[in-house]
C-alpha cells in the first residue's frame, strides 16, 4: 500500500493538501467569474443597462479570472498528470476564457491519464 502511495505521489496523480486547497480556491474563483458574467449579461439586456455596474462587473470577472489562471499556471507545473486538476483547467480554458484548444487539449490529456 505504501509502495502504491509512493508510486502514485512520483506520478503526480494525488494531490497533496496544500494543492487540493489551491485547486479549491481556483475553481471558486471560476464559479465566481460565471456567474458575474451570468449577471452581466442580465443586466446588459436591460432597457436602460447601468454602464458603471457593467464596468465593475467585467473588472471583476477580468480580476477572478487572472487569478485562477494564476493559480493553475503554478499547479500545472507540479502536477500535470491529475486528472482532477485537468478537467477543472479545461473548464476555465474552454468556459472562461474561451480558449477551445487548451480546453480540449486538457480534456484529452484527462482522458490519456
Amino acid at each position: 500500500m505504501l509502495r502504491n502511495k509512493l508510486k502514485a505521489t512520483v506520478l503526480r496523480r494525488t494531490l497533496t493538501g496544500l494543492e487540493l486547497r489551491r485547486l479549491d480556491n481556483a475553481e471558486d474563483n471560476v464559479d465566481e467569474a460565471l456567474g458575474d458574467m451570468r449577471m452581466f449579461w442580465q443586466r446588459l439586456l436591460r432597457p436602460q443597462p447601468d454602464l458603471c455596474e457593467l464596468q465593475i462587473h467585467l473588472e471583476h470577472i477580468a480580476y477572478l479570472t487572472t487569478k485562477a489562471q494564476d493559480i493553475y499556471i503554478q499547479l500545472l507545473e507540479t502536477c500535470d498528470n491529475n486528472p482532477t486538476m485537468l478537467r477543472s483547467y479545461s473548464v476555465l480554458s474552454g468556459q472562461l476564457v474561451r480558449d477551445e484548444t487548451e480546453a480540449l487539449k486538457c480534456k484529452e490529456r484527462k482522458q490519456y491519464v
